[in-house]
């Protein structure tokens, strides 16, 4: 991305912490530029200033770190050393206490509760729905390209990633609702934007415009998810989903069971953060590989070796190459760019000195293009994570999906779903770039893409 800010002028040392310093002329300027240009200015920064950067956040030390060695000593403490920063709190106002906010012992009651629900056993009963979810949208492509064989691959990743979590998670037919869980968890997700950039928000009770936008879409989905849930409890044998393991689990250390409003937190935050992700990396997987038919020529042998149209969950282990095909599209384009946490307690690193309550923002985005790390980093090079050249690459260059105990506790659904719509759209269709097609990619609470990728298709034989 290209940007005209001057960067701020340089000085030595911070004389607290020995940490490079930005100066902005003032924090507002320093925002003000994070939300024009998130990546482009950080990367700036970084090249500038280097992997650890003070930033002139107000109220409290706050750092840009692409330093893979300090990240890995943050996502790897405890929460005696560090937590989810101040930016996840106000997040509560959509999400409540779901696993992206909460803390503490209610964080560690949610993630033993939420486990079963994404053991990869669970995670492999979606294989076929999956897949179906998938040939039904390429049945659709068919008839539509025979008039124009261009798409938006970005809407129609979004239609069927919502379509796959909202299966998974209910097992219900809603698409009488679609109509009001899509436009509530568009609302919701253009507030929580608004939340993350904001130097000081207004409080939801204050009535502005986007505060009464997301009031209301708050309540029609809570109306939804409710309805669901009591369905749910009242015929408990009835369901095969992730909302039935949910209601099912008990706490091993209590005994206890979720409640209601726990159920809910978890729900929209699944549905809020588990399917907007994955499809913006499948769009930047079928543009990437449109572009590289090197790479899509890799793919289309790794198919033929499949038993037919059809994939059962033990096929998976023989997608090899679509893994890192994927996991190279997450190096690139992390959906989730940038991962706050705060201290609890002072940290020493190095010869730098970090007091109690500063905030670190670790950059995938950039710690996954650091030339420290990564020969060619801008290139797109799948072989990079063959089996025999994952372990040249630092463990904390890479981490998608965070690290440690608060890693995402739904990343082996996301990459499972990620490969089966690959495989499964690559095997009916072959795909062209559109080169007259520009977007760009914006870092919001995750990355964007404006407008979005066109491709070009065509069915196979």
């Amino acid at each position: 991305m290209k940007t005209n800010t001057v960067l701020p002028t340089y000085q030595e040392l911070d004389t607290l912490t020995a940490v490079p310093r930005a100066r902005s002329l003032s924090p507002l300027s320093w925002g003000y530029n994070m939300s024009k240009d998130a990546l482009g200015y950080s990367r700036r920064l970084m090249e500038e200033y280097g992997d650890i950067v003070r930033v002139p956040f107000p109220l409290r030390p706050t750092y840009q770190v692409t330093d893979a060695d300090l990240i890995g000593r943050i996502l790897l403490g405890t929460e005696k050393t560090n937590a989810k920063s101040w930016v996840y709190d106000r997040l509560k106002i959509l999400l409540g206490n779901g696993l992206i906010t909460s803390k503490g012992d209610l964080w560690r009651k949610q993630r033993r509760l939420s486990n079963p629900a994404f053991l990869p056993k669970v995670a492999h009963s979606f294989v076929q729905m999956m897949q179906d979810e998938t040939n039904k949208m390429a049945d659709e492509w068919e008839k539509r390209i025979e008039k124009d064989p261009v798409i938006d691959i970005s809407t129609e990743m979004m239609k069927l990633t919502y379509t796959i979590i909202v299966r998974a998670l209910f097992s219900l037919d809603l698409s009488e609702k679609a109509g009001v869980i899509k436009g509530s968890l568009h609302e919701m997700q253009e507030y929580a934007n608004h939340l993350f950039y904001s130097i000081l928000p207004m409080p939801l009770f204050v009535p502005t415009r986007k505060n009464m936008r997301a009031k209301h879409a708050l309540k029609r989905m809570d109306e939804v998810v409710y309805q669901v849930i009591h369905e749910h409890r009242k015929s408990p044998d009835r369901y095969q989903d992730l909302l039935s393991i949910y209601l099912n689990a008990r706490d091993e250390e209590t005994g206890e069971s979720m409640s209601d409003q726990q159920l809910r937190d978890e729900v929209i935050t699944l549905m809020l953060a588990g399917h907007d992700t994955t499809a913006f990396s499948l769009s930047m997987a079928f543009d990437l590989i449109a572009k590289h038919p090197a790479v899509l020529n890799k793919l289309q042998d790794e198919y033929t070796s499949l038993p037919g149209s059809s994939l059962r969950a033990e096929d998976l282990r023989s997608l090899s190459y679509t893994g890192m095909v994927f996991s190279e599209v997450l190096r690139l384009f992390p959906a989730t760019w940038v991962i706050p946490r705060e201290l609890t307690e002072p940290l020493t690193y190095k010869n730098h000195i970090f007091p109690e309550k500063s905030n670190f923002m670790l950059f995938q985005y950039l710690t996954h293009r650091n030339p420290r790390y990564w020969a060619q980093p801008e290139a797109f090079i799948p072989e990079r994570f063959d089996p025999e050249n994952s372990t040249k690459h630092h463990p904390f260059a890479y981490f998608p999906f965070g690290g440690g105990q608060r890693s995402c506790v739904g990343s082996h659904f996301a990459k499972m779903e990620g490969h089966i719509i690959l495989a499964t759209l690559l095997q009916r269709f072959h795909i062209e770039p559109v080169l007259d097609q520009p977007y760009q990619i914006k870092a919001r609470i995750t990355l964007v893409l404006d407008p979005g990728v066109k491709v070009r298709l065509t069915k196979k034989a």
